[in-house]
C-alpha cells in the first residue's frame, strides 16, 4: 500500500514497496527527488536532472541507462554528485541545474594501460598482476572516446593520483577522441596497484583499468626501510589579516598546537621536515614555494600532512572554485580577480597533491568564514563541500574539514581553540584511538564526525558538522604514549 504524509506545506512524501521514498513539489506536481534504500543500510538520493548523493557503497549499485550503455553513478561524480542533496532541496528548493544534460550523455570513454614488458602476467578478479625487478616502470595509458572528446587522463598508484609525464594531464587539443599518455613511475617494494581512468568533455569517467605490479628489487638495489620514512608537515595559521575585519582569534594557536602535537611522533616518523607559516608570512608566493620545495624533497614512501587554519571561501564569479585565503586577500567576496591572483585554489591544491611523490597524504582545513559575509551566500556551503569531495576523490588523498561555508567554523574562548582543532587535538592525544596504540586517519575522521556536532551543540546551541572525505589507503599519524 502506498503511504503518503505531509513534510511541509508544499512537499509531499510518498513510499511504496520498491524501497524508495519520493518527494514531490505539490504546487507544480513534479518529483523533486527519490530516495532509494538498500537492505544493507546503503542509500542513494537522485533528482530528475541527474544530481545524486549516496553512501559510498550504494553509489556503485545504481546506473543511468543511455541507449544500450549503462553508466554507474560513480562515473558521473564530478558533474552530478551533490553533498547533502536532500536536505538542501527540502530547505531551499531545487538545486541549480547541472550544465550537462543527463538525457544527452555521450558514451563514457574507454581506457587501457600497457607496460614496458608483460612477463609473468596473471589475471585474478579482473585485476592483472605483473612481476617486475626495476625501480621504475613506464606506463602507457590510451583513452578512446567515440562520441565526446577526451578531456583528461588520470593515473593512480596505490590510490593516489600521480604525475609522471612531461606535460600536464589535461589534454591540450579540444577535439581529440584518442589520446595516449606515457608515465614514468618509481615503485615501492611489493605490490604497487595501478588504476587508470579517462574523462570526456562532459566529465564522465571511464571504467578503470587496473593492474598490480609486484616490484621485486634486484639484489644489488637498496630497499627503503621504515627508518627512511620522512614526515613532511606543512602548517599555516593566520590570525591577523591585512584587512583587520577578517582577523581570527585562535587560528595561529590552533596551528601551533597541531604542529607541536605532530612533532611528538618521533617513534612513528624517524625523520620529519616541518614548515610553519603564520600571519603576514602566509602570502601566496611563500605558500607555493614551500609546496614546490616539498615536491622536490618527498619520496613515495613518505607521508605528507598539510594543515591550514584561516579563512576559506567559495569564489562567486565565473571561476567558481574553493580557495584558502592568504594574508593579503582583503576582500572575501565580490573581488574574484584578486582572489584568483592571491588565493590558493582547489585546482592548485590538486596540482600540488599530484606532484608531491608521497603516497600517503592528509589535508586538514580548519577554514573559517566571516559571519557577516554569510548573509549573501546561502547556497555556497554545498558547493564548497562538493569542491572538497572532488579534491579528495581526484587526488586519492584524505581531507578533514571544519565545515561548509554556510556553517562557519566556530571559535570558543572556553576552549582556547577553534572547536574543530580542539577536537582534532583531543583525538590525536588518544581519544580517537579506540583502545589502539595508533591513531589512523580514518579513526580520526570518525572521532571528528562524532564529537564536533556534540560539542558545538553544547557550546553554541547548534551543531557544526565537519565534512571529511578519504580516498587511498588509511595510515597511522600518531602513536599514543
Amino acid at each position: 500500500m502506498r503511504q503518503v504524509r505531509w513534510l511541509a506545506n508544499a512537499v509531499l512524501v510518498s513510499s511504496g514497496n520498491d524501497n524508495t521514498i519520493r518527494f514531490w513539489d505539490v504546487n507544480k506536481g513534479v518529483e523533486l527527488a527519490k530516495l532509494v534504500l538498500f537492505t544493507n543500510g546503503g542509500w542513494v538520493v537522485v533528482t530528475p536532472d541527474g544530481q545524486f548523493d549516496a553512501s559510498e557503497d550504494a553509489m556503485k549499485k545504481l546506473y543511468y541507462v543511455q541507449g544500450i550503455e549503462t553508466i554507474p553513478l560513480d562515473n558521473l561524480y564530478e558533474k552530478f554528485y551533490t553533498p547533502n542533496l536532500l536536505a538542501g532541496i527540502l530547505q531551499n528548493g531545487p538545486m541549480p541545474v547541472p550544465d550537462v544534460d543527463i538525457n544527452k550523455l555521450a558514451a563514457p570513454p574507454k581506457v587501457k594501460m600497457t607496460f614496458d614488458v608483460a612477463r609473468n602476467l596473471e589475471v585474478a578478479d579482473d585485476v592483472a598482476k605483473l612481476d617486475w625487478n626495476n625501480e621504475t616502470i613506464s606506463v602507457k595509458v590510451n583513452a578512446e572516446s567515440a562520441e565526446n572528446p577526451i578531456d583528461e587522463i588520470r593515473l593512480y598508484l596505490n590510490g593516489k593520483l600521480i604525475d609522471g609525464t612531461s606535460r600536464n594531464l589535461v589534454v591540450v587539443d579540444d577535439d581529440q577522441k584518442s589520446v595516449t599518455k606515457t608515465f614514468t613511475v618509481k615503485l615501492l617494494q611489493g605490490i604497487n596497484s595501478f588504476k587508470a581512468i579517462a574523462l570526456n568533455k562532459q566529465r564522465t569517467e571511464s571504467q578503470p583499468d587496473e593492474t598490480d605490479i609486484n616490484y621485486i628489487p634486484a639484489k644489488n638495489i637498496p630497499v627503503p626501510s621504515t627508518q627512511d620514512i620522512t614526515l613532511h608537515l606543512f602548517v599555516i595559521g593566520i590570525n591577523n589579516y591585512k584587512n583587520s575585519k577578517y582577523n581570527l582569534n585562535y587560528a595561529k594557536a590552533d596551528a601551533t598546537s597541531f604542529k607541536e602535537e605532530m612533532e611528538k611522533n618521533n617513534n612513528l616518523f624517524p625523520k620529519s621536515k616541518v614548515y610553519f607559516i603564520t600571519d603576514a608570512e602566509a602570502m601566496k608566493d611563500n605558500i607555493e614555494s614551500t609546496f614546490k620545495k616539498i615536491i622536490g624533497e618527498a619520496k613515495p614512501q613518505d607521508v605528507f600532512i598539510f594543515y591550514y587554519a584561516g579563512h576559506g571561501v567559495m569564489g562567486d564569479g565565473d571561476k567558481k572554485d574553493f580557495y584558502i585565503v592568504p594574508y593579503d586577500v582583503t576582500q572575501l567576496y565580490g573581488a574574484e580577480d584578486a582572489l584568483v591572483q592571491k588565493g590558493i585554489s582547489a585546482k592548485e591544491l590538486q596540482e600540488f597533491s599530484k606532484n608531491i611523490p608521497a603516497q600517503k597524504q592528509l589535508f586538514i582545513l580548519d577554514a573559517c568564514q566571516s559571519a557577516g559575509a554569510l548573509d549573501a551566500v546561502a547556497m555556497r556551503g554545498a558547493a564548497e563541500e562538493k569542491a572538497i569531495a572532488q579534491l579528495a576523490r581526484s587526488t586519492g588523498s584524505h581531507w578533514l574539514t571544519a565545515s561548509g561555508s554556510d556553517q562557519f567554523a566556530t571559535e570558543f574562548s572556553q576552549l582556547g581553540h577553534g572547536l574543530f582543532t580542539y577536537v582534532l587535538l583531543q583525538g590525536l592525544q588518544g581519544s580517537a584511538g579506540n583502545g589502539n596504540k595508533q591513531v589512523t586517519v580514518n579513526a580520526l575522521k570518525a572521532y571528528l564526525e562524532a564529537q564536533v556536532p556534540e560539542l558545538s551543540q553544547k557550546y553554541k546551541g547548534s551543531p557544526q558538522y565537519p565534512a571529511s572525505y578519504g580516498y587511498g589507503n588509511d595510515f597511522p599519524i600518531e602513536i599514543i604514549k
